[in-house]
This record gives structure tokens, C-alpha cells and sequence, in this order.
């Protein structure tokens, strides 16, 4: 059974409503390199980065969720779940001007689903940890 966890850290999109999801659509929105930055991005954090990571920010996200809250978020997930050990292959899925990577992340002691929001501009817009299913 996976320990508590603290809640899961949702920040970004303006509205947080359901939106339809098109992974099908072509372009370079299916751009593999987007999987790989966001890849980056979960590295970044959890190496400790959290000023570095939060240049990528876009300005409501910066806003929203600055170096600091990052931090304590991210210490305090992994005193829950332990060390971040692997971060899976990505699944890029299209949200209208959005674009969202989500990725399986293997902790020491559990799993969640990271995703990672980017806007027109390839900015990050959001950012959401979720106990993994």
C-alpha cells in the first residue's frame, strides 16, 4: 500500500474544467521533443533546481507556483514516497493551445503520474503530480 502522500500539486491552466483530448492530431505538437523537455523539467526539480526549473514558467504559472513552493512541495512528496528513482516514457496529448506531457514516475516507495502543461509559446503552464492508478 502507498503511504500518504501530500495533496496532489495542481497549478496552471486558468480553468480547471475538463478538456477534450485530441492525441491523434498531427504536427509538430506530437513533436517527441516535447517528451524529452518535460523529462528535463522533472529532472530539473528533482535534482534540487527549483530556480532554474521555474525559468521555463509561464508568467501565471511563475506567479503561482515560484521556486519556494516547488521546493517544499517536492521535499515533502519525497519524505512520502521516497527518492524519485525513474521517470517513464511520455504521452504527449493535445488540449486545445495546450499541450500536456504525462509521464510515469517511479519513486522508492510508490508511483505517480507527473504532467507537465505547455502553452503556444512552450512555456510550462501547468504542472500536476497524481498517485499513480
Amino acid at each position: 500500500m502507498m503511504p500518504w502522500l501530500p495533496a496532489a500539486l495542481i497549478v496552471g491552466l486558468e480553468a480547471a474544467v475538463p478538456m477534450m483530448i485530441d492525441s491523434r492530431s498531427p504536427g509538430p505538437r506530437q513533436d517527441p521533443a516535447v517528451v524529452v523537455d518535460a523529462k528535463q523539467v522533472i529532472a530539473l526539480i528533482s535534482e534540487g533546481k527549483y530556480n532554474e526549473v521555474t525559468t521555463r514558467w509561464a508568467p501565471k504559472l511563475k506567479d503561482a507556483l515560484p521556486a519556494p513552493k516547488v521546493e517544499q512541495f517536492w521535499k515533502e512528496l519525497v519524505a512520502s514516497v521516497g527518492p524519485l528513482e525513474t521517470v517513464g516514457s511520455g504521452q504527449i496529448m493535445n488540449q486545445g493551445e495546450f499541450v500536456t506531457v504525462v509521464l510515469t514516475l517511479t519513486f522508492a516507495r510508490g508511483s505517480m503520474v507527473g504532467s507537465v502543461t505547455y502553452d503556444a509559446e512552450g512555456r510550462v503552464a501547468g504542472l500536476y503530480f497524481n498517485p499513480k492508478q
